[in-house]
């Protein structure tokens, strides 16, 4: 199958359009692209120059087209989220072990899935005990995220750090009043 993908040129700032054939293979699934997240590493990654051309994006929602010989347990129309290099494309191959079969209601927004599992991660390692105070660095989407995922688990004290005060201003909207910091001072 042909397949339209989006790279990230040898120039900064610079993204191709390319036509590759993709046929999964063993335990490959084949999965049509539906939506495709750019995370922060991929904002950072464009404005790179590189030797050559490489994949963009990896955190997309698809429907699976077709599936390897090995592949059990998922079928063509399923959706799925999961790992897929170069996934901002019309169609993408994803290993079966690091993809996740999700309902098909969800639709577009099960693309959050791998951002907000990340963000569980992040607070689950926190584990704060009841009176702890919690900062979270940086308010763009992930870390607001935590703020609000923090706060709902029950942590009194989230402290949103960012530069930007539409930020800030968005972390103290998430739940109890709490302080929002410009810059934090390190000793």
């Amino acid at each position: 199958m042909e397949a339209q993908h989006a790279v990230l040129g040898r120039k900064a700032r610079t993204i191709e359009l390319r036509t590759r054939s993709l046929q999964p293979e063993r335990d490959q699934v084949l999965v049509r692209v539906l939506a495709c997240g750019i995370c922060r590493g991929d904002l950072i990654e464009f404005t790179r120059e590189r030797a050559e051309p490489a994949a963009f994006g990896h955190e997309p929602v698809g429907q699976v087209e077709a599936c390897g010989p090995w592949v059990r347990g998922l079928s063509e129309g399923d959706w799925v989220v999961g790992s897929m290099d170069g996934a901002f494309a019309t169609h993408a191959l994803g290993r079966q072990s690091q993809l996740l079969r999700v309902p098909p209601d969800l639709g577009e927004t099960a693309a959050l899935a791998e951002p907000l599992k990340c963000v569980t991660t992040v607070v689950r390692a926190a584990a704060p005990d009841f009176g702890d105070a919690v900062v979270v660095v940086g308010c763009g989407f992930m870390g607001l995220a935590a703020v609000a995922a923090l706060r709902g688990g029950g942590s009194p004290l989230a402290i949103a750090v960012d530069p930007d005060g539409a930020r800030r201003h968005l972390a103290t909207e998430l739940g109890p009043p709490t302080p929002s910091i410009r810059r934090a001072r390190t000793w």
